[in-house]
């Protein structure tokens, strides 16, 4: 078993309270830094396969969160008034989501398993279509395009057929 298999949904439970109170808050702090790296950290180091139900619906929820802070979807607006590093954070840990999420179509996953893949794929395809859409009218091009750090940090952090399908999807649209 893995080493961290004990404390994972401890870690995890803890991790998701201080996320969704901070998020609540606008809260950029050090202290949201340090969650956000630690919910990335325990998601490349944890057996995903070994999850409950109760903590991937809260690294689901997490996620969201984070997402809601980056992405620039129909239904959300990019929160500006966070910092530029919070924001790069959440986009480290979205793209680890999405890396590590993707599981080989031949592979045998948990339901629980299978509950993280099906939104890490809900993930990337907003992604996707934040990263292929022209900015808001009010960016400025000085600004970093984080939908693209998620990209790049999925591409870089995941297996050959996760970036292979992120190339594939936004030379497709």
């Amino acid at each position: 078993p893995h080493p961290m298999l004990l404390y994972s949904s401890k870690i995890i439970q803890k991790i998701s309270l201080a996320l969704n109170s901070i998020a609540k808050h606008a809260d950029d702090s050090q202290l949201s830094l340090a969650a956000v790296a630690a919910l990335e950290s325990i998601l490349t180091t944890a057996d995903l396969q070994a999850l409950n139900e109760e903590d991937v619906n809260s690294m689901i929820k997490s996620f969201s969160t984070l997402a809601s802070f980056i992405l620039q979807t129909d239904d959300a607006v990019i929160k500006t008034s966070s910092s530029d590093e919070w924001k790069t954070a959440c986009a480290r840990a979205l793209g680890a989501l999405i890396s590590n999420g993707f599981v080989d179509v031949n592979a045998e996953v948990s339901e629980e398993c299978h509950h993280l893949c099906v939104y890490a794929e809900s993930l990337l395809r907003q992604t996707l279509l934040s990263a292929s859409s022209p900015p808001d009218v009010s960016f400025d091009s000085s600004c970093n395009r984080y939908d693209w750090i998620v990209l790049a940090g999925a591409c870089s952090n995941g297996p050959l057929f996760v970036s292979r399908r992120i190339v594939f999807d936004l030379c497709s649209r």
